[in-house]
């Protein structure tokens, strides 16, 4: 949103931001003066970058209150860029900051820092969510070994077997995760069934740790929210 110029020795605004989808990296953001470099990238790499949009850039007027204030403080160069981008489009200063010149005026930013946390928060709680839920979906369960798909209508299928009790059809056979075949029985069903509930409790468990993690930190998009999940079934590489 904002650099430093060496030129006029302050901070300014970029004149645009670019908006498109890298192939690797999904959807991507980025600030500049000339989309030029851009429409070459999308032009040259059309197999890399697509969906180029650009705007220009418009900066509230509490944004420009802060940047025309930050220009009045000496010797505030592109040492500390991300706490200060931070506080000119947020208007929010981290107790981690490193940038005591901004810290000495931190009281008076405390309510939009609060809700800029709260809100970083709420984003982290929304990726926790979907990890949990795409590992609740097609994670599985693990029997005796064997991991049993954990779909809607793979469940209600289970389901269904576990009620039949003693009336499940003799022989049938039931395929797992890996592609190979179990013979379904009446005990395999019971432990089908408690084993999907006790891997969906585990689930819910960590990710309500996490968000209790995240709603503890003044820094929520620095928690590990890719580890420590209860395991799901990993396919074996070429299956």
């Amino acid at each position: 949103m904002i650099y430093y110029s060496v030129q006029t020795q302050k901070w300014e605004t970029y004149a645009n931001v670019v908006k498109f989808i890298s192939s690797e990296d999904g959807p991507q953001e980025a600030y500049c003066n000339d989309i030029q470099d851009y429409i070459e990238m999308v032009k040259v790499y059309p197999y890399k970058f697509s969906n180029l949009t650009s705007h220009p850039i418009v900066l509230t007027q509490e944004q420009t209150t802060r940047l025309e204030w930050l220009n009045t403080v000496e010797g505030v160069t592109n040492t500390y860029e991300s706490e200060v981008v931070l506080f000119v489009k947020e208007g929010a200063i981290l107790p981690s900051n490193n940038s005591t010149f901004l810290l000495d005026i931190a009281t008076e930013y405390a309510t939009t820092t609060e809700a800029y946390i709260k809100t970083l928060q709420e984003s982290v709680w929304a990726k926790i969510k979907a990890i949990r839920d795409e590992k609740i979906i097609n994670g599985g369960h693990c029997v005796d070994g064997k991991w049993y798909h954990s779909d809607t209508v793979s469940r209600s299928q289970q389901t269904g077997l576990y009620l039949m009790g003693e009336n499940v059809p003799t022989g049938l056979m039931w395929k797992t995760m890996d592609g190979s075949f179990v013979e379904m029985t009446p005990m395999l069903t019971q432990k089908i069934f408690f084993a999907a509930a006790g891997q969906d409790s585990a689930l819910f468990q960590h990710a309500e740790a996490l968000r209790q993690q995240v709603k503890e930190s003044a820094t929520p998009e620095q928690v590990d929210i890719e580890s420590g999940w209860p395991a799901t079934f990993q396919p074996s590489v070429g299956a």
